[in-house]
């Protein structure tokens, strides 16, 4: 009787077996995916981040711009035309001209004895490694008194996306 029990049981221990490695192997599976789209969730976030400060980088160098004519008795509004596509940068001087697509890359890395190592700068600067950042000022005067700046950051993901963060504020003559 024990040998016909025996004999009758001979499959299912390959059958149980293959359903446990296979119910392993799913599992395990959706861990990686899970993992997978976690890491490119984080670098879109990563780069959003880094655009956002960019952008707000533009909004603060055009108030310093005009903080600068300020205190050197300067009208508020000098050397700050109205236009489209400026470059600059934190230790800019004034606005930039416009430049052609390929010099509006923003740039980051050791690439001037004069800025740290790891600082983000404009593509036309010597050296450093190029990022998909792009970064152009559009000033605006809507009245005599105010100026509006928007700062616009460009990028492209890895997968190819473009996106844009457009940072707006508006400054006035309060004097």
């Amino acid at each position: 009787m024990l040998g016909k029990f025996l004999h009758n049981n001979r499959g299912e221990l390959i059958i149980e077996a293959i359903i446990a490695i296979s119910i392993i192997v799913v599992g395990l599976l959706s861990v990686v995916t899970l993992l997978s789209s976690s890491q490119s969730l984080n670098r879109v976030l990563s780069d959003r981040y880094i655009a956002t400060y960019l952008a707000s980088e533009g909004i603060e160098v055009v108030k310093n711009l005009i903080d600068t004519n300020y205190i050197s008795g300067k009208p508020w509004n000098d050397r700050l035309a109205t236009g489209n596509n400026y470059l600059v940068s934190f230790q800019s001087p004034g606005l930039l001209a416009s430049l052609p697509e390929s010099y509006r890359t923003v740039n980051y890395g050791d690439w001037s004895n004069t800025i740290p190592d790891g600082a983000y700068g404009l593509g036309f600067y010597v050296g450093g490694s190029g990022t998909n950042f792009k970064r152009v000022i559009n000033i605006s005067y809507p009245t005599t008194n105010e100026m509006r700046v928007n700062s616009i950051v460009n990028w492209t993901s890895r997968g190819g996306g473009e996106f844009e963060i457009n940072l707006e504020d508006h400054f006035y003559d309060w004097r």
